[in-house]
């Protein structure tokens, strides 16, 4: 090692200023006192022990932390798969790691009043998606008003190594190395949030994910910059209570010069979307599922922000949810499937546990279809829905999930680039269409004859089943998380950077806005017709009066059709 480089811990990777005897994030041993005599080679077997302990332990903490992910992120532990008493001995340790903090139950909300004296108050959220800072005014009564602008920070902003799939995402952020072996420097974890009007005592940090190593560096490395601010540490994912009420107000967002309200109406659900789907009920209200980090998933009628159910019963993450009128449908990180009524106040119903997470569902008349990630689809019949069947589609075709309004055709695809149907009823393979690239999100016209179709690269592109052709639409450069299409044929998409674009069967044309500033309802093909910037798109669903849209930084926006409208509400979940 060069005379003025600092010692990389071989258990953790970080890397450590000076020469300290210890490693502080793990507490591996760097320096110690010298040994006198020749090194043998039990010398060099028991370090090699200790080290592969050491390694293990320490991504055994990771996998405990990230348990709600369920058990893929233990085949990321170096030397070996994971054996039961060594897992419970992780336990032991997060336990007693956790019993040491003061955790809360604390929302952005609950921290902006406790801030006391009206005026500016900035809230930090450290969470697994991502890292956000929302700013209210604290009234005269205490009560906060939240910009429905939210300052928002990628972790993969910060580290660009960082894997993109979530279970290998949050294995990292809870201090795992295994295959991975992502390495990150101290400095790079200040997240760029000058610029705050805030003062530091107006400031509070919420950590969600508290043991965790990097999320709490970010924590300490703001703090450092902002001395006076507080910090509160909620409970970690696996054990978070889901929150419930409504509360609190959003600020639409004003047309530059124009005093004429722009932004639709807006309920955030806090700690971010994991998974949505959105729709209309029979008496034409449009209707929102979202899936939380907590296993909750919430269900609102718009305009008005009225929520109509709560199911909190999933045990992990909710990777995947979808709608049919009031039957919401979602999937979790451990293969577990549940239904219920959005609006009945009945009680969730196990539908099928998979052996891997849930990528997609969907809710039929009579059967629910789910995938998993190990290309397991799965017919579940509801009511006198016939048979159910399992059909292995492969991994290569486990990304993405649609099924035709009857439910006599299904479509599959995944890495490979290929689209497989099934017969909804019997689970034979139909056919296979090969399309442009890897696939990320599918739809059915309401015809059942043509199929949206939405790519890594960003291509959308239509397919016309009866002739098995692929017509690509123009690229718009990112991928594509979510995909539907209108009843007049304009596919509907949204991306991973936040924008909603509309695609007509056929044409181009540039983007023509942001949601802020949209012009009034030229819609091109490709025109941007609102933003959840940066943050992904979740869902999206477009009637003939509006398009509803939920995304990854936890926002909800319904959207009137002619996209300069709003219905006048906001609300908090």
């Amino acid at each position: 090692m060069p005379a003025d480089a600092s010692p990389r811990c071989p258990v953790c990777l970080t890397t450590a200023a000076g020469e300290p005897s210890h490693c502080r994030t793990c507490g591996w041993t760097l320096y110690g006192p010298p040994v006198l005599g020749r090194l043998t080679a039990d010398d060099e077997r028991d370090f090699t022990d200790r080290l592969t302990t050491g390694q293990r332990t320490h991504d055994l903490l990771a996998v405990v932390r990230a348990a709600h992910l369920g058990p893929r992120s233990e085949t990321l532990v170096r030397a070996g798969p994971v054996r039961p008493e060594e897992r419970r001995r992780a336990e032991q340790d997060v336990a007693r790691e956790l019993a040491a903090l003061d955790l809360t139950d604390a929302d952005p909300h609950q921290a902006a009043e406790q801030a006391g004296a009206a005026g500016e108050v900035v809230v930090v959220e450290i969470a697994e998606e991502r890292i956000t800072a929302a700013r209210f005014d604290l009234t005269s009564e205490a009560r906060p008003v939240e910009s429905a602008d939210l300052r928002v920070v990628e972790w993969r902003s910060l580290m660009p190594e960082l894997s993109g799939d979530p279970v290998e995402r949050a294995f990292t952020l809870a201090g795992g190395i295994g295959a991975l072996s992502v390495t990150y420097e101290a400095e790079v974890f200040e997240p760029p949030l000058n610029g705050l009007a805030a003062g530091e005592d107006r400031l509070t940090v919420i950590n969600r994910l508290p043991g965790w190593p990097l999320p709490e560096l970010v924590a300490e490395t703001i703090r450092r910059g902002h001395p006076q601010a507080r910090l509160l540490l909620t409970r970690p994912p696996a054990t978070r209570k889901p929150q419930t009420e409504l509360s609190g107000d959003l600020r639409p967002t004003l047309a530059p010069g124009s005093g004429v309200r722009t932004a639709p109406e807006v309920v955030r659900v806090r700690g971010g979307i994991t998974a949505g789907a959105a729709g209309v009920l029979r008496d034409g209200r449009a209707v929102v599922a979202a899936g939380g980090a907590d296993g909750s998933v919430t269900a609102w009628g718009l305009p008005g922000a009225v929520r109509l159910s709560l199911d909190s019963r999933h045990a992990a993450r909710v990777t995947a949810v979808h709608m049919n009128d009031d039957l919401v449908v979602s999937g979790d990180g451990r293969g577990v499937v549940l239904c219920r009524r959005a609006d009945d106040g009945s009680e969730p119903r196990p539908l099928v546990a998979h052996l891997d997470r849930v990528i997609a569902v969907h809710a039929g008349d009579t059967a629910v279809f789910s995938l998993d990630g190990t290309g397991a689809l799965w017919r579940t019949p509801i009511g006198h829905g016939g048979d159910a069947f399992h059909v292995d589609v492969t991994i290569a075709a486990a990304s993405a999930l649609a099924v035709t309004g009857d439910g006599t055709i299904v479509a599959t695809g995944g890495t490979d680039g290929t689209i497989r149907l099934w017969d909804g009823h019997t689970g034979d393979r139909v056919r296979a269409i090969k399309a442009a690239g890897r696939i990320t999100a599918l739809a059915f016209a309401p015809d059942g004859r043509t199929l949206a179709i939405g790519h890594l690269d960003g291509t959308v592109a239509r397919c016309d089943l009866t002739a098995a052709h692929v017509t690509a639409l123009p690229t718009v450069g990112r991928p594509i998380r979510t995909v539907a299409v209108r009843d007049d044929g304009v596919i509907v998409t949204g991306d991973d950077t936040g924008l909603i674009r509309c695609h007509p069967w056929a044409g181009a044309g540039p983007a023509v806005g942001t949601a802020s500033a949209v012009g009034a309802g030229s819609v091109g093909s490709g025109s941007v017709v609102g933003t959840h910037a940066p943050a992904a798109v979740k869902a999206v669903a477009s009637h003939a009066d509006w398009l509803l849209s939920a995304g990854a930084d936890g926002l909800v926006r319904l959207w009137a059709r002619d996209f300069t409208r709003s219905s006048g509400r906001s609300g908090q979940a």
